[in-house]
């Protein structure tokens, strides 16, 4: 589904529990986004996010920004896509997500004065909603 170029650009996200148990992100059925890469990046606070959620009928994809954790959920404040740039909404957009709905890790963007974010991110294999 994915050419090198893109793989290089994106992580896969690695889950850290307390102790030393170390938990690994895997694939359901029921993703669309199927992508084996072995990285040492964990999701953390202040990491950039692609988050999905499905419905019966649909895949949605949004980029985010990791802001905490509570149990396994991380609370996530979201962008809005804008001529394939994001921005921040007017009105804030924070919700808790689970672990596995959190698909990939992103690079830190590239922010210009404006505050629109531009990620090394192929936006084609994602649906942005």
């Amino acid at each position: 589904m994915s050419d090198s170029s893109d793989s290089e650009d994106l992580e896969e996200p690695k889950y850290l529990e307390s102790g030393d148990s170390k938990l690994e992100f895997s694939n359901t059925s029921d993703i669309s986004i199927q992508e084996n890469e072995e990285t040492d990046n964990c999701i953390s606070i202040d990491k950039w996010v692609v988050v999905q959620y499905t419905t019966n009928k649909t895949i949605n994809h949004f980029v985010g920004q990791v802001q905490g954790k509570s149990g396994s959920r991380w609370t996530v404040k979201f962008t809005r896509i804008s001529k394939n740039k994001f921005v921040w909404p007017t009105v804030e957009d924070m919700d808790d997500v689970d672990e596995n709905h959190i698909i990939k890790i992103l690079p830190n963007p590239v922010t210009n004065r404006r505050g629109i974010f531009e990620f090394k991110l192929n936006i084609k294999k994602y649906k942005f909603g």
